[in-house]
């Protein structure tokens, strides 16, 4: 009778063991798969705009790219050429940015003050 407990508690030990070791290797492989998940969502949009930029590529003639692509890459120290993204903005632009920001800023604070007139009439 004690063997049979012995064995007994043994056999639920190594179970529990068992179940363990599995549980937390699963644990593993779903963090893997999700860390694999979002590093790809992370870099749809590089491949978004590298296929809009080739389509766009794709529509002008050879020339005309090339003389184009000569305007927007520069040269590395080997000679060839690289594609270096500039943001520029003209003062017309950051004027326009200007407006829309205070066309917002309003529109938030006439939300904001029909929301109390609301509140004050509901209230009465």
């Amino acid at each position: 009778m004690i063997g049979n407990r012995i064995a007994f508690q043994l056999l639920c030990f190594l179970f529990l063991a068992l179940v363990y070791i599995l549980l937390v290797n699963l644990l593993i492989a779903m963090m893997g798969d999700t860390y694999t998940r979002i590093a790809e969502i992370k870099n749809e949009w590089m491949r978004q705009w590298a296929r809009t930029v080739l389509i766009t590529e794709r529509g002008i003639p050879p020339k005309e790219r090339l003389r184009q692509q000569n305007l927007y890459s520069e040269r590395m120290a080997t000679g060839e050429k690289a594609l270096v993204l500039k943001q520029t903005m003209s003062v017309s632009i950051i004027r326009i940015y200007a407006q829309l920001e205070l066309f917002r800023a309003n529109s938030l604070l006439d939300h904001r003050l029909n929301s109390l007139r609301r509140s004050r009439i509901s209230s009465r």
